[in-house]
């Protein structure tokens, strides 16, 4: 462990050498502490990779995310190459940065997988952002917390299937956005209703009303991921009951 730590403190002193050595004074802050705080958490296989490759993905996602209002995700679908984009890889590459929520990551993987890529490298770090009015990083490593993701995966050599997977993937956080800003108030409807069977409900034996209850409450205590709420209404009685 002690190794491990020890190559990792040399490899993040070496990439923001790399940065400052290639950004100059003024723009090499940021994108330091970007380095930094993006390489800090990634497995040690991955950055058992060239030094100018691993740089190149990490500057190029700060790149991509010093502009972005808050409240919505940048999304970009892209094979690196060297003249066009500062760095190359093998792989096309998926960059993600949006606001910090739960769900992101399984929700994208999940995406990528209907198309049928292998992912080869992902990394997922949360990095504290300063931004103005105009939604410009003005700081790193202060303000608000950001997911900033990266995913290698098979080379998508057709622009348009590029293309497609960039929508579907934009479409996919905006789903994702509206269930966590749904989530506590579904979480409150929940509570509501077991404020109601603790009421009692007549024609309802305790004994079955205490199971529901227990059940919203296995639900409730993260057990469950809600992403929608529907209320049904019963017609008649007995037998002839019906939604």
């Amino acid at each position: 462990m002690a190794a491990d730590r020890e190559s990792r403190a040399e490899f993040i002193k070496q990439i923001n050498g790399l940065a400052k050595s290639r950004l100059g004074p003024e723009r090499s802050g940021a994108a330091a502490t970007f380095l930094a705080a993006y390489y800090a958490n990634v497995p040690a296989e991955d950055i058992a990779q060239p030094l100018e490759q691993l740089y190149g993905a990490g500057v190029a996602i700060w790149q991509f995310a010093r502009q972005r209002m808050p409240g919505a995700a940048k999304v970009r679908v892209y094979t690196p190459r060297l003249a066009e984009h500062g760095w190359e890889s093998p792989h096309t590459v998926v960059e993600i940065v949006n606001d910090d929520m739960p769900f992101l990551v399984d929700s994208v993987i999940g995406e990528v997988n209907q198309h049928d890529l292998t992912v080869h490298r992902l990394a997922h770090p949360i990095v504290k952002v300063t931004r103005d009015a105009a939604g410009t990083a003005v700081k790193c490593g202060e303000g608000i917390a950001e997911s900033f993701i990266h995913i290698e995966v098979d080379n998508v050599g057709d622009p348009a299937k590029r293309e497609a997977l960039g929508e579907r993937l934009a479409g996919v956080l905006a789903d994702v956005r509206i269930a966590v800003a749904d989530w506590r108030a579904m979480l409150d409807k929940l509570a509501a209703v077991r404020t109601e069977l603790a009421r009692g409900v007549t024609g309802v034996a305790k004994a079955e009303l205490d199971s529901a209850d227990a059940l919203l409450g296995w639900l409730a205590s993260e057990n469950f991921t809600f992403l929608g709420y529907r209320q049904y209404a019963f017609a008649s009685d007995g037998a002839a009951a019906k939604l």
